[in-house]
């Protein structure tokens, strides 16, 4: 799995490479030493629900947001650094779910906390930014000054702004080799959108699900009926090739630097230290990169696809190649297509060779749709 974040069983933890500090003696994360700040950007209620049917629009407002985001940590990085050609990298993660398990899209973006620019040797070199004052936020939700900014106000916990119903939260930062609040970071904001243990079943068979905080009315649990909570799942379940996790910048798929930055598990790269470093040059890469180390390549590097068991075993924490008898590894021998070969082997075994009987349709009911 190619990427910033990797799923380890059971929870989301960041890694970025298998690399060997010789100074500590230990595993290094190249998101261990660069800051990480989270962006939240809420919606207004009409698009919130035009976006939650509407994959298309969905993908078009997260790309105004990071080009908008990106060209505003440009601009910090020439006022503040004098750095020029700078490039940024960001994940963003959608969430289409509110805390009552409502139509809510809205954007969890992690943003690399600086920006990152060619050194003289053509290598990325990583220059970290202060954090952004209200006065930033409000720059960047306003666009280029098209709103006015009278109607800006912030939230109690700067810096945050919010205009048309538009708001953007960017309170929440990590600093280099935090790995274990970057670790909580990325569970909260990839976490499925139902929480099972707070979630039980009533006496007479309705859910009841308990909210994460109280409302201002003093809310602290709502209850669904069966239907009504099967049709609140459907409605946050995303559309068919729809993606939930996003790359931008330097993190994209197809950027140039990905390589020298996000290093794989099954190949040798370049690390690189960062921080700040005199003004870099535009000249091409003559040469390898300074102050690099290789990665000692891995014994047993794991290929690029998961099989259909570690599939298994990632998503539902279940060993299918496991007997249940004595709890060893099971093998595959074949493969038996022919149906002659597949109902003398389940005769022998003394399991059913014919499927279970179709139930016919039962005409004449009628379902209450209308609490849906």
């Amino acid at each position: 799995m190619n990427c910033v974040w990797i799923i380890q069983e059971p929870s989301l933890v960041p890694v970025m490479c298998w690399t060997q500090d010789g100074r500590y003696g230990r595993p290094t994360c190249r998101l261990r030493i660069v800051p990480v700040r989270q962006w939240v950007l809420s919606l207004p209620f009409p698009l919130r629900y035009r976006m939650t049917y509407d994959a298309s629009l969905l993908t078009d407002v997260l790309n105004v947001f990071i080009r908008a985001l990106f060209g505003e940590l440009r601009r910090r990085a020439r006022q503040l650094l004098d750095l020029r050609s700078s490039q940024c990298g960001a994940v963003t993660f959608v969430q289409r779910f509110g805390d009552a398990l409502n139509a809510n899209p809205h954007f969890h973006s992690l943003v690399l906390d600086g920006v990152y620019v060619a050194s003289e040797s053509g290598c990325p070199e990583f220059y970290p930014l202060p954090a952004p004052e209200n006065e930033d936020v409000f720059r960047f939700v306003r666009l280029g000054d098209q709103i006015d900014g009278d109607h800006l106000y912030p939230f109690e916990s700067p810096p945050c702004a919010m205009v048309s119903g538009f708001s953007v939260h960017a309170n929440v930062a990590i600093e280099a080799r935090d790995r274990p609040r970057l670790e909580r970071l990325c569970r909260y904001v990839a976490r499925p959108a139902v929480a099972t243990e707070r979630l039980p079943e009533l006496p007479d068979g309705r859910l009841l699900y308990r909210l994460k905080r109280p409302w201002r009315d003093g809310t602290s649990a709502v209850v669904f009926e069966r239907q009504v909570f099967i049709a609140r799942l459907a409605v946050l379940t995303p559309a068919p090739r729809a993606h939930l996790t996003r790359y931008h910048g330097v993190l994209g798929p197809c950027a140039a630097w990905r390589s020298l930055i996000v290093p794989t598990a099954n190949n040798e790269e370049p690390v690189r230290a960062t921080g700040p470093a005199p003004a870099p040059s535009e000249s091409p890469n003559n040469g390898k990169c300074s102050g690099e180390t290789r990665a000692p390549k891995p014994a047993k590097p794991h290929p690029r696809n998961y099989t259909w068991s570690e599939l298994m075993k990632r998503v539902f924490l279940v060993d299918v190649l496991q007997c249940e008898i004595c709890g060893g590894a099971m093998k595959i021998i074949a493969a038996i297509h022919a149906p002659d070969t597949t109902r003398k082997i389940l005769e022998c075994l003394g399991l059913p060779t014919r499927p279970p009987p179709l139930t016919p349709a039962v005409s004449g009911l009628t379902y209450q749709i209308d609490s849906l």
